[in-house]
């Protein structure tokens, strides 16, 4: 159900309190972002609901943030991909300060004087709502629990963006806030942010693909993570990461890959991001961008396809041929050394201690050579197949990953018909992969 529209389900939302709390609601007040007029250009949905009794001094407000849902334009894709995958989009928690910032003046003058009681605020959000509302929580310091369920990370480079205080910090800190490491934001973001991740806490299904994933400058803020679900059930594989991370660390080759494929996942975010520093939003938000993620992904399944073929090519021609040609130079050699024997046996005998004896010189008619060669030994092959093996392995996850995604977003957008279409021509450009 969209959030949006909650406006008018005021007795949906009594049966729902009363399931929850065992008794009626106090009196209680609907706030939307649609009703505010806000979020239409960048896809924000969220909404507010806003609890008081001043007898019983209650005085709470819950803010709700919907997740990823994927429209005709797309603009919640747009999102996912440029504010927290890249950190170079803001126009969603933006969205969220201001639609906060708005029922808490509301609030404030029109109930708040009469209630005499400190206000509470709570949060909810799923996936890209989660990241939303943890996001805003941070921000505003305000928030007395925040929950986040499957939800997607904070971006550290957003957030020092989007937080002026945290940025001071860091310039208090550092002297800087360019040029910082993300490792050095991380560590400072859970030193300033020590009391609000006090407060938040994420539910996790084991298996979904968000909370697996991880990019430059993600960041779980909180300490308390449950997890739901069959824990059997494997977890997706995180793109962010290269798979053979710890393998890399003995193995020059595969670190030299490691930095490809990390260069590589920067390429996908920054893809997006340099479309976004150069396109208008009302642009951009026509583009179906998800596309730009899925064609990345498939060419680079497709250069590390390349690279596996090569690498077999070697194998089983360029080692063999390498091996032939120092075969054929070695006999070269045996051959013009046979054809003159008194010279080699001088230049092996140089001391001419078998080529004479008592003083009489000895001359060599015939020298002859095994000119029989051992096979290449297995082991020459080993580390080469070990490293076709791993990038086979490569290929394979993200095979699956891009089956997984056109599967969720066909199911997701089974019921509009353009989308499904370009969804199956998307599919026959990247299949074969």
């Amino acid at each position: 159900m969209s959030i949006r529209g909650l406006s008018g389900r005021e007795d949906e939302i009594k049966k729902i309190y009363k399931e929850v709390k065992g008794k009626n609601p106090p009196n209680f007040e609907i706030y939307t972002s649609k009703d505010m007029g806000i979020g239409k250009k960048s896809g924000f949905d969220g909404a507010a609901i806003h609890f008081y009794d001043k007898e019983k001094k209650v005085n709470q407000v819950y803010y709700f943030m919907r997740g990823t849902e994927p429209t005709k334009d797309f603009p919640d894709v747009v999102y996912d991909g440029l504010g927290i995958g890249a950190g170079s989009n803001d126009n969603q928690i933006e969205d969220a300060q201001e639609m906060y910032n708005k029922v808490e003046k509301h609030i404030n003058k029109k109930q708040n004087k009469n209630l005499n009681v400190k206000i509470q605020h709570y949060g909810d959000g799923h996936s890209l709502g989660g990241n939303l509302i943890v996001t805003l929580g941070l921000i505003t310091k305000d928030f007395t629990n925040i929950r986040g369920l499957n939800d997607a990370p904070v971006n550290i480079k957003q957030l020092k963006r989007v937080d002026k205080q945290f940025s001071n910090y860091i310039t208090q800190i550092k002297g800087k806030t360019e040029d910082i490491s993300t490792k050095e934001l991380l560590k400072l973001a859970n030193t300033y942010y020590e009391k609000q991740k006090a407060t938040i806490s994420h539910t996790w299904v084991k298996g979904e693909p968000m909370h697996a994933q991880s990019f430059p400058g993600s960041w779980y803020a909180g300490n308390k993570v449950t997890m739901l679900g069959d824990m059997d059930t494997e977890e997706m594989i995180n793109i962010g990461e290269y798979p053979l991370k710890r393998l890399a660390k003995w193995n020059l080759f595969l670190k030299l890959d490691e930095v490809r494929y990390n260069s590589g996942v920067s390429n996908i975010i920054g893809g997006l991001s340099l479309v976004n520093a150069h396109v208008d939003d009302s642009v951009l938000l026509n583009i179906p961008s998800y596309k730009k993620f899925v064609y990345y992904c498939a060419n680079a399944i497709k250069d590390k396809e390349a690279n596996l073929n090569a690498l077999k090519q070697y194998l089983h021609s360029e080692i063999n041929e390498v091996f032939e040609a120092k075969k054929k130079k070695l006999k070269m050699k045996i051959s013009r050394e046979e054809a003159s024997p008194q010279s080699f046996m001088e230049k092996a005998d140089k001391d001419g201690a078998t080529l004479a004896w008592f003083g009489q010189k000895r001359v060599a008619e015939k020298v002859t050579f095994d000119k029989t060669f051992d096979p290449l030994d297995d082991t020459v092959f080993t580390p080469v197949e070990e490293i076709i093996s791993s990038i086979q392995e490569e290929v394979t996850y993200y095979q699956k990953f891009l089956e997984a995604f056109f599967q969720n977003f066909e199911k997701m957008m089974e019921a509009d018909e353009s989308v499904a279409s370009d969804i199956k021509s998307m599919k026959e450009v990247v299949g074969g992969i």
